[in-house]
């Protein structure tokens, strides 16, 4: 066992030495808890803090081989954005960090890590999975190469609400990068993405407001970004470029949502494309198919 470090004002600090990973106590700076596998070390740690507390991990690639589970009122923070980083285990099939439970997940955050999903030896798996997330934070984290979503926020409506994406980079998904279902009220601001297999942004939810972001790269028949039966979204100041496809798709009964100073570029098919019903006043008839734009704009 390595000798054992000065304290911290963090609850848990997660660090390698040799084989082994520990968990050392940020109050007192013992270590509590030690194990071969980094994910049983990191869910340990996290089970410990039933009223909330920060979980640190020190720089270091930690092979993940089950799912990290988040909890309430924790915030699992790296050292470094690029420098901690968490990478599937082949075969791992599953995502990284991955909340499925029927309660809100309330104000866990994730921040200052790479979740690398190591797609190429997956047959499944998300980079971070949560359901029903209420006021979830992500925030300076970088996701590559996932299998499925590189984030996938999922809920019901009445509950999930008050999420933040902010200052990440996703690229290289499976599918979508982010993919938003059922989940309200949230802000994505200063994200890159780059180069999924479907879609950069999936949005199919209420009061969401996208701002200050590039979103480059959309898979052949999707969207760099798709609006979906979804209301009162703002994207604003964002730039939408070099999809195979459509810039930005909104359809299926999307209404009420507003596109302002977004630079749209370069994109294969057409630069805004309107699948839904579109309302010109309340009186006016409503407009089926409606193509914005042309193959450029």
């Amino acid at each position: 066992m390595p000798i054992e470090q000065p304290p911290s004002t963090t609850s848990y600090i997660i660090f390698k030495k040799g084989s082994k990973i520990y968990a050392k106590n940020g109050t007192h700076g013992h270590i509590e808890y030690e194990d071969t596998d980094a994910a049983t070390v990191i869910n340990w740690a996290i089970n410990q803090l039933s009223s909330g507390g920060r979980v640190l991990l020190k720089n270091g690639t930690y092979t993940i081989s089950s799912p990290i589970i988040p909890s309430n009122y924790i915030v699992l923070s790296g050292e470094d954005p690029f420098k901690t980083i968490l990478k599937a285990k082949d075969g791992l099939n599953d995502s990284i960090i991955k909340y499925t439970g029927t309660d809100d997940l309330k104000e866990f955050t994730i921040e200052h890590l790479t979740i690398d999903g190591n797609k190429s030896n997956q047959t499944a798996g998300h980079g971070i999975y949560i359901t029903h997330p209420s006021r979830v934070i992500i925030r300076h984290v970088k996701v590559t190469d996932t299998y499925s979503n590189g984030i996938y926020l999922q809920g019901t409506p009445s509950t999930a609400w008050g999420s933040h994406i902010s200052f990440c980079y996703i690229y290289n998904a499976g599918q979508d990068n982010i993919a938003i279902e059922g989940v309200n009220d949230g802000h994505i601001n200063n994200v890159v993405g780059g180069w999924p297999t479907r879609n950069n942004l999936y949005l199919k939810g209420t009061l969401w407001l996208v701002t200050n972001s590039h979103f480059g790269g959309g898979g052949s028949g999707y969207a760099v970004v798709k609006l979906e039966t979804c209301t009162f979204n703002m994207i604003s100041n964002c730039c939408v470029e070099s999809g195979e496809d459509t810039g930005i798709l909104i359809a299926e009964d999307a209404k009420y949502n507003i596109l302002y100073g977004c630079h749209i570029r370069q994109n294969g098919g057409n630069g805004i494309y309107i699948t839904c019903l579109l309302y010109t006043s309340d009186a006016a008839d409503e407009l089926d198919g409606v193509d914005l734009g042309g193959r450029r704009i």
